[in-house]
């Protein structure tokens, strides 16, 4: 390979050489001929020594050594480019022609072996700078993508960082594409991102996505700092602690069931994104119970003090519970997670006799198969009997009111 590379060498620098850049297109054309032979020489040697190659090792430091040869030449056109601006107009636009075809004949030969020996391929490696703009090697239709993104109705922040990353081969961006693997990756997540955009809307279709991109594992600093204000929004600061846990703890199981499609992502050298936002969010639940430790102690909770509930019921819990359960049934109680319904009792109702029931004992209290005492269904009963009763004598013209609105709607008011 030596004999060819040297080849190709010395032809680059004659094509560039200042003494015979004064010829016009006809050098130009005399020489696309020779050009092309030195390329199929080049490559059919490479096949030949990688077809002699009988070991994978052996394959791989060629397949390596190649690489870095060919990115080293095509990186000296730049300053060869550079060279030749000081010539005549006419000869450097014949001379960065020949320079391009030099170009796309070298990356053509590194996507050969990226394709065909992708186990023996360095994708560590630095691509050629002229990779970025010669050829169709940006992500096609992004632009597609971020519309359809935005039909379906994604944060506004995260459809910017994805819109930047689509883009970085187009222009500038905080993202920065240099390597073979940052390539694959880029243009392996585009596609499913391609295919994501174009499901119809479902839902939370920004938490999906999220999804998508943690699986995927998108461990780039701006998604990580997206991810970090999701989840102080997703916990809410303004509801209280044991809702935050319930859904702090929710979203950690999501993220830590999910799928890795993609060992090393983006970023290949920092922490995988779903490790990195494991330990945020289990940050934040520490940060939780320490602030809740320090309203119960405020609220006269510590070790040896008796609680400072907000109301008392005259009932048993199980009287409270069968009640609440009947609430919910009916409609008028909602809560989106029990476990904070069985918090809030815990903490802040007393009734008789259970002065500290366990979150357990009422979750079995309310377990749909567990039968319920006929004392307590007929003392619930008698409770809400009385509310009635309270009604209909203190709130006798209320009603009629009431009643008599309806008579007249209906059509029956005389």
């Amino acid at each position: 390979m030596t004999k060819e590379f040297n080849k190709l060498s010395t032809f680059i620098n004659e094509i560039t050489d200042r003494n015979k850049l004064n010829n016009g297109s006809a050098e130009f054309e005399n020489q696309t001929p020779d050009l092309d032979r030195l390329f199929v020489s080049l490559q059919n040697r490479l096949e030949q020594l990688i077809s002699e190659q009988k070991k994978q090792e052996k394959l791989t430091l060629f397949v390596h050594y190649i690489q870095i040869k060919l990115t080293t030449l095509a990186d000296s056109l730049e300053n060869k480019e550079k060279d030749s601006n000081h010539q005549p107009y006419e000869a450097t636009a014949h001379t960065r022609s020949i320079l391009d075809r030099i170009r796309i004949k070298i990356i053509d030969i590194l996507e050969y072996l990226h394709l065909n020996f992708s186990s023996n391929f360095d994708i560590s490696t630095n691509l050629p700078l002229c990779f970025f703009y010669i050829g169709d090697n940006a992500v096609k239709e992004h632009d597609l993508i971020i519309s359809a993104l935005s039909e379906k109705n994604i944060d506004k922040n995260l459809i910017s960082i994805l819109e930047a990353y689509l883009n970085s081969f187009n222009e500038p961006s905080d993202f920065s594409i240099k390597t073979w693997h940052q390539y694959d990756y880029l243009i392996n997540l585009s596609d499913h991102i391609r295919h994501f955009s174009k499901q119809l809307p479902s839902g939370d279709d920004t938490f999906k996505l999220i999804l998508l991109l943690i699986s995927h594992n998108f461990n780039s600093v701006n998604f990580y700092e997206f991810m970090l204000h999701f989840i102080e929004k997703r916990t809410n600061t303004h509801t209280i602690y044991e809702e935050q846990e319930t859904r702090l703890i929710d979203l950690l199981k999501v993220i830590e069931n999910l799928r890795q499609e993609n060992k090393y992502g983006f970023n290949p050298d920092i922490p995988v994104i779903r490790e990195s936002l494991s330990a945020a969010i289990k940050r934040e639940l520490r940060s939780i119970i320490r602030l809740r430790k320090v309203y119960l102690q405020d609220a006269g909770e510590g070790e040896g003090k008796s609680k400072n509930f907000y109301f008392e019921v005259t009932g048993t819990i199980e009287d409270l519970l069968f009640t609440l359960r009947l609430l919910m049934e009916l409609g008028f109680l909602k809560t989106k997670f029990k476990a904070s319904l069985y918090t809030f009792v815990e903490n802040h109702i007393k009734t008789e006799r259970t002065k500290t029931p366990s979150a357990q004992y009422m979750r079995n209290i309310f377990s749909p198969g567990q039968e319920v005492s006929p004392k307590i269904v007929k003392k619930s009963r008698s409770t809400l009997m009385k509310i009635v009763n309270y009604i209909d004598m203190h709130f006798r013209d209320q009603l009629k009111f009431c009643l008599a609105v309806i008579l007249l709607f209906s059509g029956k008011a005389s």
